[in-house]
């Protein structure tokens, strides 16, 4: 995607562009002369991309990844991250039984996916390790005990994958991110001192062997 700086570009008015100058000034400090330049830069990147695909609907989440991409690859993680987890919501804590203590969060990865003819691969896994990184601080009270549900994991290895791609390649994929999860919560553990690593689950497996065992089909 490439981030068109546009010095004309305004925060006010119709467009996507107003909604993520607002949606960023509102999860930032505030900013000098040069920061808000970087910032409508990043909108104004993001409304053309739109206009020159024909992006009809505009999701807000489409165009909150988006901005978060841009931002990523303009060095702006911090503003990217808290643009995804505040402003987005694919975090969610959770009270679960398996547990009797630690943190267990929910990581939605379905609206990381956009639809377009980037290396998707390559940005799904940027945008997860970003993630992870960021919600670090909320396992440091319980030291790293509890848990990281990943929802939708399936979905999102398809998506990446693209049109005809085998189930047992979207299982392979969905494994993948699992395992570069679980990689990065073990650093993390070394690196913020925990005494445990959270554990990672696949939600979507966890639903279908409930459905089967419920079946009769897993004993």
């Amino acid at each position: 995607m490439i981030i068109y700086k546009d010095d004309t570009a305004d925060s006010s008015g119709t467009g996507s562009i107003p909604t993520i100058m607002r949606e960023m000034a509102s999860l930032c400090d505030p900013m000098d002369e040069d920061g808000i330049y970087e910032m409508r830069a990043v909108a104004a990147g993001v409304q053309t991309f739109l206009d020159e695909e024909n992006c009809a609907g505009r999701a807000s989440s489409h165009v909150r990844a988006l901005a978060a991409r841009a931002l990523i690859c303009s060095g702006r993680k911090d503003m990217a991250s808290r643009l995804l987890l505040v402003g987005g919501g694919l975090v969610k804590a959770s009270e679960s039984a398996l547990v009797n203590a630690g943190t267990v969060l929910i990581l939605d990865l379905k609206p990381l996916v956009i639809h377009d003819k980037e290396c998707l691969d390559m940005v799904i896994r940027r945008c997860v390790l970003l993630l992870i990184d960021s919600m670090a601080h909320m396992w440091d009270e319980a030291a790293g005990s509890g848990m990281l549900g990943l929802r939708n994991v399936r979905i999102t290895a398809a998506a990446v994958l693209g049109k005809g791609v085998r189930p047992g390649q979207v299982q392979v994929l969905a494994r993948e991110i699992k395992s570069l999860c679980e990689g990065r919560l073990d650093v993390l553990r070394h690196g913020r001192n925990w005494r445990e690593r959270p554990m990672v689950f696949d939600m979507d497996w966890m639903v279908a062997a409930g459905k089967k065992r419920r079946k009769g089909n897993v004993s």
